[in-house]
């Protein structure tokens, strides 16, 4: 490494503190100039690609998708904020808001005659809204209790659990367990090709019923690069390279022997782009369904914005799928408080999107609605295709938040 003197360090940092400080005086002045506009312009932003309608988008977790009076109220007031996309949850823990033929209805959902996705796109519609149907991918269960259907992922097939180094199936740890790990819930194994297949079943079939504008995946990753042991990926993994992966949890003694340290670091490094390449292989998938079947229809995905945690921790190579077409466009989750933070990470991304789509994902649950509108103006002169809210449940009574965030959000139409 070398070593740059220290008034030289000091001089960078500064410059750097400078640069940083400017952006920010702009966007405070681009907000003021919201907030004082009838129809703000902000005619100086890049905005985004030629040809490219911006998008303004809301997450809507699948607690406000269980009554016909929850989805009229939230299609309402996104129409009234401003909306134009709603990414509506619909697959929440491998069960259905809507009428499907593969998995159980969801628990939630106590009407049996109520198609929760069917009304929205109807109420949408006719406001002019455009719905994009939320899929979680691999993450199929969190709550305290197991599902009560047998039908299920965790009740009919057990085998298709993610599984950690030592054994242990994810669908057998207990809520304490979980809550001292960094994996948020029960996990499908994604290297299991029975558990991709399922996925992609789950996506055909609701093409073929629902006239959604878009198909937007969420956990369409590994928990963590400490799972994936179970006997499907390990029989995956262990025909392409003759190496059981879990050996090199449990005997890398016996490994290092055979192979020595590179031949290892070699099988490291093979497993990780193996596991990366099974989850680009669902997101392929999705792609070539919504071609046959919905040409026009939108994919996306809710990706991790700490891009080094995603393609190693999660094994998402999400910037590869936007270079090979499989996204329209990614919406990174920039949830965080700090405005450094968000433009860091934003700065970066936008370099590896090379021009392809990128909307902004915008916390609105952790933080007061000036920080979220500083960073939505932060995020459109840096260049994005559009923002997205997460969530509308986190604000869906708090009119005053979104008297002040509209502004800054409403803004970026043309």
């Amino acid at each position: 490494m070398h070593h740059l003197p220290p008034s030289s360090v000091r001089g960078g940092l500064l410059g750097r503190l400078a640069a940083f400080g400017a952006l920010l005086a702009a966007v405070a002045a681009g907000l003021a100039a919201l907030a004082g506009a009838a129809s703000p312009a902000l005619a100086d932003e890049p905005g985004p690609g030629a040809g490219r309608e911006e998008i303004r988008g809301l997450w809507v977790v699948r607690t406000s998708m269980t009554s016909r009076e929850r989805i009229r109220r939230m299609v309402e007031r996104a129409r009234q904020y401003g909306v134009r996309d709603l990414f509506v949850q619909v697959r929440g823990r491998a069960d259905a808001y809507y009428r499907s033929a593969v998995e159980p209805r969801a628990e939630s959902v106590e009407d049996s005659a109520f198609d929760p996705l069917a009304y929205a796109l109807e109420l949408a519609h006719r406001e002019g809204l455009r719905v994009h149907a939320w899929l979680n991918t691999f993450l199929v269960w969190s709550a305290d209790q197991n599902p009560r259907s047998p039908a299920h992922l965790a009740n009919a097939h057990p085998d298709w659990s993610a599984v950690r180094p030592d054994g242990r199936a994810l669908w057998s740890l207990t809520r304490n367990e979980f809550e001292g790990s960094i994996t948020e819930g029960m996990f499908s194994a994604a290297g299991n090709p029975d558990v991709r297949a399922e996925f992609l079943d789950v996506v055909r079939d609701l093409l073929r019923r629902y006239d959604v504008d878009g198909v937007h995946l969420d956990y369409v990753r590994y928990p963590s690069s400490e799972v994936g042991f179970d006997y499907g990926s390990r029989t995956e993994f262990m025909r392409r390279t003759g190496v059981d992966p879990a050996w090199m949890a449990d005997r890398p003694e016996y490994l290092e022997s055979r192979y020595g340290p590179a031949g290892v670091a070699d099988l490291e490094r093979r497993w990780a782009d193996w596991q990366r390449e099974t989850v680009t292989d669902v997101v392929r998938g999705v792609r070539a369904a919504v071609d046959s079947l919905r040409p026009g229809t939108r994919v996306s995905a809710a990706v991790i914005a700490d891009l080094d945690a995603a393609l190693g921790r999660n094994r998402q190579d999400w910037p590869e799928w936007l270079r090979a077409g499989l996204l329209d466009f990614a919406v990174p989750m920039l949830y965080t408080p700090s405005d450094r933070v968000f433009a860091g990470q934003l700065r970066r991304i936008l370099e590896q999107a090379a021009g392809r789509p990128v909307v902004a994902g915008v916390a609105v649950y952790d933080q007061p609605a000036r920080g979220a509108a500083r960073k939505i103006v932060l995020a459109r002169r840096m260049g994005v295709d559009g923002i997205s809210l997460f969530s509308y449940d986190a604000i869906a009574d708090q009119p005053s938040y979104w008297q002040t965030l509209r502004g800054a959000y409403v803004g970026l139409s043309r």
